[in-house]
């Protein structure tokens, strides 16, 4: 059973990704304020505003594709056997499923957490 992730979680998450930048470009090529990478815009970016275009730069695709890739996470997760709460989702978004352990994901999911 899928758990709802709370709309306080997805703000967390979008401050701490980029302060809700719309301009943000990451280091590593991350895009938007959710600052996905780009094989994750090309899956998980949709035109959710309705607007004719899909822009991980716009905030409605943007907040609709982190919650996409926030419900995947949750589910390859459970596949694994390993928990599911809001601190492992936030490492997973942070390390992928397999990264959820390793300490730099760790903290940045207690920080996403303690920003809630």
């Amino acid at each position: 059973m899928r758990r709802r992730r709370s709309p306080g979680f997805v703000a967390a998450q979008l401050e701490f990704e980029s302060g809700f930048d719309a301009r943000a470009v990451g280091p590593g090529g991350q895009l938007g304020p959710a600052q996905l990478l780009p094989h994750q815009v090309a899956e998980y970016v949709h035109d959710d505003n309705g607007n004719g275009t899909a822009s991980p730069f716009e905030i409605g695709d943007a907040v609709a594709a982190l919650v996409r890739l926030d419900c995947r996470l949750v589910d390859q997760l459970a596949a694994a056997g390993k928990p599911t709460d809001v601190e492992t989702v936030a490492a997973a978004y942070d390390a992928g499923p397999t990264g959820v352990d390793l300490p730099v994901a760790r903290e940045y999911a207690r920080a996403v957490v303690a920003a809630m």
